[in-house]
């Protein structure tokens, strides 16, 4: 009693379009802030795209130049994973998805499915400098890693920077409020 998925969507109905836009709520998303009580934020489709058009024109990340295949590596209820998929959008880039972060099967989509762009919090980039077969991987399809949501330690950066050669590093700062960027230290600011 199995229906088949092409075949429920041919056979739906045509939903129309809601046509939601500006100052309309995109999404009601939730952050502990600095008490760590759960307090909602509702957000704006223009607070979104905002923030997702200037993730694109630092040009830090989903350069317009190039093809774009982001890896979701971080979970997608997360705004971080939400505003980078926003912006690879934009561009018409690929998403490449794994069902959670597992260094070996980071590591193994990056190489199979030639991904150029990640976000990664520090203890993941640490896993996967520390996987002990990071260099049977090709991984030179890898050109940004952006990084945040914790302090990292200057060796880490460096390990990484080593293990990862043709990769550039920015660190973002963000907060829920913001849809989420606020500010982000480019690849120049890393090898100063």
């Amino acid at each position: 009693d199995v229906v088949d998925y092409e075949q429920l969507i041919a056979n739906a109905p045509a939903t129309p379009d809601a046509r939601r836009g500006g100052d309309a709520l995109a999404g009601l998303f939730y952050t502990g802030g600095t008490t760590g009580d759960p307090k909602g934020v509702m957000l704006s489709h223009a607070a979104m795209v905002t923030s997702w058009l200037g993730a694109v024109a630092s040009g830090y990340l989903f350069e317009p130049r190039r093809e774009t295949r982001y890896l979701h590596a971080a979970p997608m209820f997360h705004l971080a994973d939400l505003a980078a998929w926003g912006a690879a959008t934009l561009l018409g880039g690929t998403h490449v998805m794994v069902p959670r972060f597992d260094p070996a099967a980071v590591l193994e989509a990056i190489q199979r499915q030639r991904v150029t762009d990640v976000a990664l919090v520090p203890t993941m980039l640490q896993a996967l400098v520390d996987h002990p077969d990071l260099a049977t991987y090709d991984l030179s399809s890898l050109r940004a890693i952006l990084y945040g949501a914790s302090p990292i330690p200057q060796a880490l950066l460096e390990r990484a920077a080593i293990a990862l050669p043709q990769a550039s590093f920015t660190q973002a700062y963000g907060m829920t409020e913001l849809a989420p960027i606020a500010t982000m230290l480019g690849p120049e600011d890393h090898t100063k």
